[in-house]
């Protein structure tokens, strides 16, 4: 059993009143972070409301220069997103079969398959998102969990893009994607790390513990302890930027809003001067960057003895 400690109590930044009601608990061994009491599974979905919860804003459309700005930052991002998860890996062909849990409404994977000619099968518990994706797409969605999907197809790549936190039995879904991953695929997992430069400055207003939707947090070292027993290494650490400034933004955003001040010349130069720091740490080490991008594989695997860049 994990012994896990206080450690951070932290808003809902969907909340129109963002007081710090959630915690977070820490196991000082392993250094896994988790929400503590979790929402069941059964009420977890009311935290998702789909006219502010960025990743379905895609379904609503609303009006507005925030919502607008970001479906345009997202169509420029959803490229890099698709590019590194590609580059470095093994070559994707018709054969293939990429699986994404988390697909939200379809874009990035639809990017995945027209780009390598892959076939895809997505996995999304809203049901609205898994109907957007089918429709506008033609992707093949499943509703249940990965775990519960109960697939017989190796995968040649398995992805969760920002995912992973979101689950409430990440273990078991770990184990599921090794059984469903080639003994030559690779999988890519998206996560926000808590050992970033802005999540140490802007402690309970950083925008990605984003509770209570996300349910666990994953330093390098928390992963790979939860990876090993499933026979699976990481093989690779990569930034991503995009990600350290949205951080930094929203938590600056978050920030002011929780203290009832505006925008000035000074929160404008901390959130910049946080992003510059943020970036300036992570090209020292990825182990500091603000959202780490993990490529894995079967630890008996050939490209295992690479290590880690």
């Amino acid at each position: 059993m994990q012994d896990y400690i206080p450690f951070l109590a932290v808003p809902d930044r969907l909340d129109s009143n963002p007081v710090p009601v959630w915690q977070l608990e820490k196991d000082p061994q392993s250094g896994l972070i988790r929400l503590w009491p979790q929402p069941g599974p059964d009420e977890i979905a009311s935290y998702y409301p789909q006219d502010s919860y960025d990743p379905h804003i895609t379904l609503q459309k609303p009006a507005g220069v925030r919502n607008r700005l970001y479906r345009l930052v997202r169509r420029v991002v959803l490229r890099w997103k698709a590019s590194c998860i590609l580059t470095g890996n093994p070559p994707l062909s018709a054969t293939s079969l990429i699986i994404e849990s988390g697909c939200a409404t379809g874009e990035l994977l639809d990017s995945l398959c027209r780009r390598t000619g892959a076939k895809g099968y997505g996995i999304e518990i809203s049901a609205a998102a898994a109907s957007y994706a089918r429709s506008h797409y033609g992707l093949e969605v499943g509703t249940t969990g990965l775990a519960e999907a109960k697939l017989d197809t190796a995968a040649k790549a398995i992805v969760f893009w920002h995912t992973l936190e979101h689950i409430h039995n990440p273990d078991v879904t770990l184990q599921e994607a090794a059984r469903l991953l080639a003994p030559d695929g690779f999988m890519v997992i998206a996560l926000p790390n808590p050992e970033c430069h802005d999540a140490r400055h802007y402690r309970e207003n950083w925008v990605a513990w984003d509770a209570p939707r996300h349910l666990y947090h994953f330093t390098p070292q928390a992963l790979g302890n939860m990876l090993r027993p499933c026979g699976l290494t990481i093989t690779g650490m990569k930034p991503f930027i995009p990600d350290t400034i949205y951080n930094c933004l929203h938590s600056q955003l978050l920030k002011l809003r929780r203290q009832n001040r505006k925008i000035t010349p000074a929160a404008i130069a901390e959130t910049l001067t946080c992003v510059v720091r943020s970036i300036k740490a992570t090209r020292k080490t990825v182990s500091a960057s603000s959202s780490i991008v993990y490529t894995i594989r079967h630890s008996s695997s050939p490209a295992t003895t690479s290590g880690r860049s």
